[in-house]
């Protein structure tokens, strides 16, 4: 009986002792976590850190975000602010369209006589004049167009073509000085009506080279081949004569210009001065202009711009004694340009 007793006392000792352990900290889903020393158990739960995987950038309206820087290309100028003078800058392995008209004044004089004329009497009319005698127009638009290409950071190969076509008619003597003269191999009289055709071909090709290229001025040196193509033809009732005149020459010249204000948007004003000499074949010529050039940037490195100006051309051979040529042109002018 007392051995029963001592039994169940045990089992109910047990069994109290196990309930209380049940409802101790240590039992706890905290106690999971592995807390190695007893004052953590007391402390309050602190948030675990997330690691950092994106930074978002500012979208201020003054601050944007740089997303790609591109290398700068060679003879690029940097811009230092929106109202310094600066010229556009050329693009290596680029290209250069130009149109140009000039409305010019032509004159000249010329001299062909063959088949017997060194005994004609007036030889003061040997030299006969364009205008007032031939009546060819004092006054004519004269079309200009050119292309070049920068194949070095400095230097350009460039080509231009100016073709002329231009006629006259009238009776000589009552609309053109009053003068009758000698031309081929045929006197051109007085009150007779007469037909004048003239047809001109110049074309230039060569090298420009940029010895001083500053953000605000510019300095070029050009070498060209110059090929000069005259046709002169002269009717009267039912005879004519046709001169024919050509030129094979090399020219050297230079080109300045000089920025004068650039505003806002980086649209620049600049002055262009240019100024050459042809020489070679007996003969020679010159071809001298100035201007204000107003440039404009399109993008991607493209610049359009519009030039206009003064220009004055001359060109001239004697031949032999029988068979002289001299011209001259001269006037304002119209450019537009886009280089890209």
């Amino acid at each position: 009986m007392l051995r029963r007793s001592i039994l169940i006392v045990l089992v109910c000792l047990g069994f109290s002792v196990t309930m209380m352990a049940t409802a101790a900290p240590a039992y706890t889903i905290m106690q999971a976590s592995a807390v190695t020393s007893p004052q953590d158990l007391a402390s309050p739960a602190v948030p675990a850190y997330k690691h950092i995987t994106k930074v978002k950038p500012y979208r201020g309206a003054k601050h944007r975000p740089i997303k790609k820087v591109r290398a700068a290309s060679a003879g690029a100028v940097s811009w230092t602010g929106p109202y310094h003078c600066m010229l556009p800058q050329p693009k290596n392995k680029g290209w250069n369209l130009e149109a140009q008209v000039i409305f010019a004044r032509t004159k000249g004089k010329v001299r062909y006589l063959r088949g017997g004329t060194t005994g004609y009497s007036w030889q003061q009319t040997w030299d006969v004049d364009l205008n007032s005698q031939m009546g060819v127009p004092d006054h004519m638009a004269v079309p200009e167009f050119a292309v070049s290409y920068r194949f070095r950071p400095r230097w350009s190969l460039k080509y231009t073509i100016m073709p002329t076509v231009t006629t006259g008619n009238g009776n000589v003597g009552y609309g053109y000085g009053g003068n009758q003269f000698y031309f081929g191999s045929h006197n051109y009289n007085t009150g007779q009506n007469t037909q004048v055709k003239w047809e001109r071909m110049i074309q230039t090709v060569g090298l420009t080279y940029d010895p001083i290229s500053t953000p605000s001025a510019r300095v070029t040196i050009f070498a060209n081949y110059v090929r000069v193509d005259d046709k002169l033809a002269v009717s009267q009732q039912s005879y004519s004569d046709t001169m024919y005149a050509d030129l094979n020459m090399a020219m050297t010249g230079l080109e300045y210009e000089k920025c004068l204000k650039t505003a806002r948007f980086r649209n620049t004003l600049s002055l262009k001065c240019r100024a050459g000499v042809a020489f070679l074949d007996e003969a020679f010529g010159s071809d001298v202009s100035t201007g204000v050039k107003y440039s404009v940037p399109l993008g991607s490195g493209r610049t359009g711009y519009i030039e206009g100006g003064y220009r004055f051309m001359t060109y001239k051979k004697g031949y032999s004694d029988v068979h002289n040529w001299d011209t001259a042109t001269e006037g304002g002018y119209v450019q537009m340009g886009f280089v890209f």
